[in-house]
């Protein structure tokens, strides 16, 4: 029983670490987006 729950625990870390980083990479990705679209637009626009 003691296994498993070790097992489940590193899966749990893993996890956690995984959403952490797709989180990062998320947001990056959110204010890069809010960032280059208006200065796309405006560079369009002249």
């Amino acid at each position: 029983m003691k296994e498993v729950n070790v097992v489940s625990n590193h899966l749990w870390s893993a996890l956690q670490e995984n959403a952490a980083l797709m989180v990062m990479y998320i947001l990056g990705a959110v204010l890069f987006t809010f960032v280059w679209w208006p200065l796309g637009l405006i560079y369009l626009g002249y």
